[in-house]
């Protein structure tokens, strides 16, 4: 019986640890995929003003550009960098 409590016990906090471990693995996954998209947001916005400035709005290869940021950004970014460029404080050359 103690033999069967030990083994269950040891199995058990194998099970912990195998959460903790898988749980680090999927935070850090998250984190690196936060940091890629947000990255990937700027640049996409960047680019898609600087091609709307160039060759206008409708200009069929800027929704490329559109599309993904209206995809990865957050909408309070958005609203956030669009308020500077109106400002004339956006940190871009655009």
């Amino acid at each position: 019986m103690l033999r069967a409590n030990l083994f269950l016990l040891i199995l058990i906090k194998d099970v912990q640890f195998l959460w903790y471990a898988t749980s680090n693995i999927i935070q850090r996954c998250l984190i690196a995929i936060s940091f890629l998209s947000s990255r990937n947001c700027w640049q996409n916005y960047v680019d898609y003003h600087r091609c709307a400035n160039l060759k206008g709005e409708d200009y069929q290869p800027c929704q490329f550009f559109y599309k993904n940021f209206k995809t990865f950004c957050p909408y309070s970014w958005v609203e956030k960098w669009d308020e500077q460029r109106d400002n004339g404080a956006f940190p871009a050359k655009l």
